[in-house]
């Protein structure tokens, strides 16, 4: 058959060729690659190149590209898609029926991964691009920012915080349901690492920033060891300097109200190595 010049070849009903006498080139106008008599396709191009895969009698569709060139990958009768692509280039993994949502991404480009019927979210990303990691029915949260990008990391259906930063970017770490403070840091920034219910301090920090580790119910001040307070230093509010040893007291190093020296020994508080007292 000879048109104008050009001699086209028909071949299978499926692939045509034209052929340019003139200008001796051929052309392939549609691709098509097909298997058995149900014509399963194995590869297909249309006329605007469009690429689609096939595989069965219902056309699932192992890839698609559409007129826009919006990729589509599908496995099932119900089209559950395992990777889709809107006009605008929205991604969406979605996985059964309920179109359970591995991965989306919407009109403004924000992330949601969820895993159940109850969109249970493990990343969500609001419109401010605020980001939520979530667990469980409650809600639980992982990682939680809001809109003034303040940080909360959460464990359970408490709330109990590991991690809270509020208005002022103030941080602190929190343990349990009586929110014993692991780390504070209050409006002026003063630090405090608490341990138990009556907040006995292991690190302190005051207005003046003072710094005190303590241990127990008395705010015994500075580095203790055991249940006597004993004591291996100790600064008052004169910043007065001790280092003691034992439950009577014993003084290693001393230093009063006239920052004189004692460095003692026993019971009687006989002087062993230096003393220092007022001529």
């Amino acid at each position: 058959m000879v048109i104008n010049a050009t001699v086209l070849y028909l071949w299978n009903d499926s692939l045509w060729i034209y052929f340019d006498q003139t200008l001796n080139k051929k052309y392939f106008e549609t691709v098509a690659f097909n298997q058995d008599d149900n014509c399963y396709v194995a590869f297909n191009q249309d006329d605007n190149c469009h690429v689609a895969f096939n595989q069965d009698d219902n056309c699932h569709v192992a890839f698609n590209q559409d007129d826009n060139c919006h990729v589509a990958f599908n496995q099932d009768d119900n089209c559950h898609v395992a990777f889709n692509q809107d006009d605008n280039c929205h991604v969406a993994f979605n996985q059964d029926d309920n179109c359970h949502v591995a991965f989306n991404q919407d009109d403004n480009c924000h992330v949601a991964f969820n895993q159940d019927d109850n969109c249970h979210v493990a990343f969500n990303q609001d419109d401010n691009c605020h980001v939520a990691f979530n667990q469980d029915d409650n809600c639980h949260v992982a990682f939680n920012q809001d809109d003034n990008c303040y940080v909360a990391f959460n464990q359970d259906d408490n709330c109990h915080v590991a991690f809270n930063q509020d208005d002022n970017c103030h941080v602190a770490f929190n343990q349990d349901d009586n929110c014993h403070v692991a780390f504070n840091q209050d409006d002026n920034c003063h630090v405090a690492f608490n341990q138990d219910d009556n907040c006995h301090v292991a690190f302190n920090q005051d207005d003046n920033c003072h710094v005190a580790f303590n241990q127990d119910d008395n705010c015994h001040v500075a580095f203790n060891q055991d249940d006597n307070c004993h004591v291996a230093f100790n600064q008052d509010d004169n910043c007065h300097v001790a280092f003691n040893q034992d439950d009577n007291c014993h003084v290693a190093f001393n230093q009063d109200d006239n920052c004189y020296v004692a460095f003692n020994q026993d019971d009687n508080c006989y002087v062993a190595a230096f003393n220092q007292h007022s001529m």
